[in-house]
């Protein structure tokens, strides 16, 4: 997953990362194999979205909704996690200047489910 997350990485291959975290997060409340993935959903989730250009909206997007969703629905370690990594202030920056309109909504959506 590593090398889909890089900045490096084609467009085609951070977008198909973005979406299996985003399939992923809307399993882990339901599935305890899910559960014990969600850490390294929100460690692949943040560092894709830490190393996704500015022009790729998409993947920025669906990491945030990603991640906001393994917040609210994961485990307290993955909300943890997420902390420790700084995803709170990520999200705020993105939220101030993340591009367009859903990418700066879901910013600020998941600062609000860090906040809880």
């Amino acid at each position: 997953m590593a090398a889909s997350a890089s900045a490096d990485a084609k467009t085609p291959a951070r977008l198909a990362l973005a979406t299996a975290i985003l399939n992923m997060s809307t399993c882990v409340h339901t599935s305890t194999v899910a559960g014990e993935c969600a850490a390294q959903a929100v460690s692949a989730g943040s560092e894709l979205l830490l190393s996704c250009p500015a022009a790729d909206d998409d993947c920025r997007f669906r990491a945030l909704i990603a991640l906001g969703t393994l917040v609210l629905n994961g485990s307290a370690e993955s909300k943890s996690l997420a902390s420790d990594l700084g995803l709170a202030d990520v999200a705020e920056a993105l939220r101030v200047s993340g591009g367009t309109e859903r990418t700066r909504e879901a910013a600020g959506d998941l600062k609000l489910a860090m906040s809880r």
